[in-house]
């Protein structure tokens, strides 16, 4: 009975390896299939798919399959088309905006600017030079030396 327990064991193994090497015979079947249909792909098929269809097609493989790493890259090249896009949007506000900016700037300051006569031209510069003839003193400072006690007399009844 021992010997055949054994020898049963030994078939159940031998089974059991040949269970495994056919199932993963099947699995790179499987993996060429997907590998050969990934060749024949037309890459510019995926990318004309809508989100939704991208999602249902990608859902199809395993995500160690070449199909699905492909979706994750185009999903990653459509993002990145989206992001160039606002950052292409943004970049035109700012250079308007920029644009705006310098031409009301320049619109309030001609505006706000009053309009200078010649008669003003010719009184402001004759005031300019008798200013710049006459001598102005400053006042003198006080005395450095000042007395250490200082005396009050009140004034006196009378």
């Amino acid at each position: 009975m021992h010997s055949r327990g054994i020898a049963q064991k030994v078939f159940d193994d031998m089974d059991e390896r040949a269970r495994l090497n056919v199932q993963e015979m099947r699995l790179e079947k499987e993996r060429q299939a997907l590998r050969d249909q990934f060749m024949k792909l037309d890459h510019a098929e995926v990318a004309k798919k809508s989100d939704q269809e991208l999602a249902t097609w990608q859902s199809q493989f395993p995500p160690d399959s070449p199909h699905a790493i492909f979706a994750g890259h185009e999903w990653q090249r459509r993002l990145t088309v989206a992001q160039v896009g606002a950052m292409k949007f943004a970049a035109y506000v700012g250079v308007a905006g920029s644009l705006l900016g310098i031409v009301i700037g320049a619109f309030l300051g001609a505006s706000l600017q009053k309009p200078v006569s010649d008669s003003e031209v010719k009184s402001a510069n004759s005031s300019t030079q008798t200013e710049s003839r006459s001598t102005v003193q400053a006042p003198m400072a006080p005395a450095a030396s000042s007395p250490k006690s200082i005396t009050v007399s009140s004034p006196q009844k009378q």
